[in-house]
């Protein structure tokens, strides 16, 4: 009752403030734990309340190794998963491999965590911080409402493309009636054989343009099936793979807005077509949940990249909630990367402004304040992207923002 009656408290005497850091001072909520077997959920309503109906929600995290968001974000998919009705996880990893894989276990009732190594990427497989979140998974088809993995990435890397694509892919495209399945099988075989392409290297740059016409007229082939085919779904997320690479090949900026671009392809497809009636979790990092990616930050420091969540935002709006993630201080480092200090925070900080009571983990909802002042562009200071103090209009970025005083490097198995 405590954090029901502050919660609502803070609600109340936070809306008729006129600037962020008000706002922000005002409505930190503190989350006590977050640990999954924590049960008592009364400090995550009023995350749940930020929520309300969405059905879409987006977890970011600053860098693919930070432990505590890891286990926090653990904790919020049961709780979403319990209380919300959110029943699908979208990875940041290989949309191809993990739809079939996903597929697969359904079709044979295997445990998803058993044909998911090697899929999703092994930067949360192999982390123990993740345990917690593949036990709840596996455990989730005991019961009447199983947690249904997929994956949204057009980089292919799994094992299912490591061990099927190719023949999988000439079979859809002689199904489709393809006059270009020969010509494009060379391509199926390198990406079977290699991730990533090394655009220039294991494939020549002339070469992989080519493959690149010839997906496009395979793509313009495929228009006459049903937008809720895989085949076609597949071949279009092929394309923004092959352009990621012609445009890393040449050192173009294109490069990260390409593959965001399709991400967001993907994403549309399993969201309207794959799982139309169910609500979805995205776990990726910040920099690919953010909306606004280039508008908000007004020194251009990132250059022209936008985001999965800025093509997302277009189209689903306030069905979606985009919950960033930020930390105070210590270290952080990927899986098998020397760890590295966390830039202390600047003064004119989220992190300073919710880091007031000392709490270990805190949330604020910013679109309340986003909604009740439409016309402020107040820039501040978070590290939203990476570790990395960025100063932009984070209000019109995230929508809410989750807090960790200590953060700490991903340990592996």
């Amino acid at each position: 009752m405590f954090f029901l009656f502050t919660a609502l408290l803070f609600t109340v005497t936070g809306f008729s403030q006129s600037t962020v850091e008000s706002y922000v001072k005002a409505n930190t909520h503190p989350v006590v734990s977050i640990n999954i077997h924590d049960d008592q959920d009364e400090d995550l309503e009023v995350i749940g309340r930020a929520i309300g109906d969405a059905r879409i929600v987006s977890l970011g995290e600053q860098d693919h190794g930070d432990a505590p968001a890891f286990t926090a974000k653990t904790r919020l998919v049961r709780y979403l998963h319990e209380k919300k009705g959110f029943n699908v996880i979208a990875f940041e990893s290989d949309f191809y491999s993990i739809v079939r894989a996903q597929d697969e276990a359904m079709v044979k009732g295997r445990l998803p965590m058993k044909l998911m190594k090697g899929n999703l990427f092994s930067i949360w497989t192999a982390a123990n911080e993740c345990t917690d979140l593949f036990n709840y998974i596996d455990s989730s088809y005991k019961s009447s409402t199983p947690v249904i993995l997929t994956g949204f990435d057009s980089q292919l890397h799994g094992t299912v493309r490591a061990n099927n694509y190719s023949s999988d892919m000439r079979a859809r495209l002689q199904q489709a009636g393809s006059r270009f399945t020969e010509q494009i099988v060379p391509l199926f075989d390198y990406i079977q054989r290699y991730y990533p392409l090394h655009a220039g290297k294991v494939i020549p740059s002339d070469s992989l343009l080519y493959f690149d016409q010839i997906v496009d007229s395979i793509n313009l082939e495929l228009q006459s099936l049903p937008d809720s085919s895989f085949t076609k779904a597949a071949m279009r997320s092929l394309r923004g793979y092959t352009l990621q690479h012609i445009y890393m090949a040449k050192g173009d900026y294109e490069t990260e807005t390409s593959r965001d671009k399709q991400m967001a392809e993907n994403l549309l497809w399993l969201y309207r077509y794959k799982y139309p009636d169910e609500k979805i979790i995205i776990w990726a990092h910040n920099y690919h949940i953010a909306r606004n990616t280039f508008d908000a930050f007004p020194s251009r420091k990132y250059g022209k990249h936008y985001s999965m969540g800025n093509e997302l935002a277009k189209v689903l709006k306030d069905t979606m909630y985009i919950l960033g993630f930020t930390s105070y201080k210590g270290k952080a480092g990927r899986l098998m990367v020397k760890p590295f200090k966390v830039p202390d925070p600047k003064k004119n900080s989220i992190e300073t402004w919710m880091a007031g009571n000392d709490p270990a983990y805190a949330f604020v909802d910013l679109r309340t304040f986003r909604s009740a002042n439409p016309e402020d562009k107040t820039t501040f200071f978070m590290k939203g992207k990476f570790h990395t103090n960025a100063e932009a209009i984070w209000t019109d970025v995230f929508d809410g923002v989750f807090y960790i005083r200590d953060m700490y490097p991903a340990t592996r198995k």
